[in-house]
């Protein structure tokens, strides 16, 4: 993990943002952009009971004023939590990547909701470079307080095991165990 890189023009990104202030995180998108692309997350997944409590998938060029916010409040982690997603490829294929690691296996027939977009999450889980065949090139987060924090990249990353249904390694889920977090909100047994 190395410190965040200078923008690169025009170069676009792509946010994983949720709600922390309660506040609806679509209306705040159009105050900072007349026509932002974005997703809801949970759509086209088992979580999409829970479409409005969604995070959204957000496009954004790294000049913008809509990424210059989303960056700041990521930083000041008072409306806004979640990732900045760096990729080549299209909206489409990076909101599929991240819908494919929502639902991880626990053991036990359990399943749940992997909040992985969540920092302190992504950075328990310690995600490995698999090397420059993956569609997402780096994941770039805020971890620690606004003022003591710093950027971190995660270049190349796999956060889970991708055989079937993703599940998490045993040192992950002792890791996520010590984690000061929210609890997951929601869990499936099958």
């Amino acid at each position: 993990m190395v410190a965040l890189p200078r923008p690169t023009s025009g170069k676009v990104r792509y946010l994983v943002l949720e709600s922390l202030a309660g506040e609806p995180l679509l209306r705040k998108l159009y105050e900072h952009d007349e026509a932002p692309v974005w997703q809801h997350l949970f759509n086209e997944t088992l979580w999409a009971a829970y479409v409005d409590e969604s995070p959204v998938v957000v496009q954004a060029a790294q000049e913008s004023e809509l990424y210059k916010w989303a960056l700041n409040e990521l930083k000041l982690n008072n409306e806004l939590s979640g990732i900045v997603i760096e990729s080549d490829e299209t909206m489409d294929v990076v909101v599929a990547w991240v819908r494919e690691r929502l639902t991880v296996a626990f053991g036990g027939g359990r399943k749940g909701l992997l909040r992985f977009y969540d920092p302190l999450i992504w950075h328990r889980l310690k995600p490995r470079n698999i090397g420059k065949h993956g569609p997402i090139k780096q994941v770039i987060y805020w971890h620690g307080r606004s003022h003591e924090g710093r950027w971190l990249v995660s270049r190349n990353p796999e956060p889970v095991t991708m055989a079937g249904t993703p599940a998490l390694e045993p040192e992950q889920l002792k890791r996520l165990s010590l984690a000061v977090a929210d609890p997951l909100p929601y869990q499936l047994t099958t």
